[in-house]
């Protein structure tokens, strides 16, 4: 069983126009997380009290046991720094990949996998935000989590009972 064009079904440009932005601003509520946690943690990291600069330095002598064998010492210090930014990167890339996405194939937005799995993503940043992060990551998490959730759910483009693509 092919697809063709014909059997998807077409977007009018209303339709198209909301639900790319809900994705948007969904998108981009996860991509602020990631810049802003760059550049409020690596950025323009201010003077740290007493206890956290006692940490930071211990933490910078101390060596890790994931890079033993490799030839590499890598600090405690060094490690987290490294999984910081990468998760900062990783969810600025994922917000522009999304808004990328969405804009050069629209028809990939409403009721599809791609929402389902930016759904899923911004579920999992939802409660892992909730577990260990301070309450303004989990509130952009959980509108992310909740905009993805409305663009699968009200779809204008398709009735209920109605699948994304029609089989022939």
């Amino acid at each position: 069983m092919t697809v063709t064009e014909h059997q998807v079904q077409p977007r009018t440009s209303r339709q198209s126009s909301w639900t790319r932005r809900l994705n948007e601003v969904a998108a981009g509520s996860i991509g602020l997380i990631g810049v802003s946690h760059i550049l409020v943690i690596h950025v323009f990291d201010g003077p740290k009290p007493a206890d956290e600069q006692h940490i930071a330095e211990l933490s910078a002598v101390a060596t890790t046991s994931l890079a033993e064998g490799f030839g590499r010492e890598l600090s405690v210090l060094g490690l987290n720094t490294g999984y910081s930014v990468g998760t900062g990167v990783f969810a600025t890339t994922f917000a522009i990949l999304v808004v990328l996405a969405g804009r050069s194939a629209p028809t990939i937005i409403g009721r599809t996998l791609f929402t389902f799995t930016c759904f899923v993503t911004a579920c999992t940043l939802l409660v892992i935000s909730i577990l260990y992060f301070p309450e303004p990551v989990t509130v952009l998490a959980a509108l992310g989590t909740v905009l993805f959730a409305a663009v699968l759910a009200l779809d204008e483009n398709r009735s209920a009972g109605e699948p994304a693509v029609k089989s022939r």
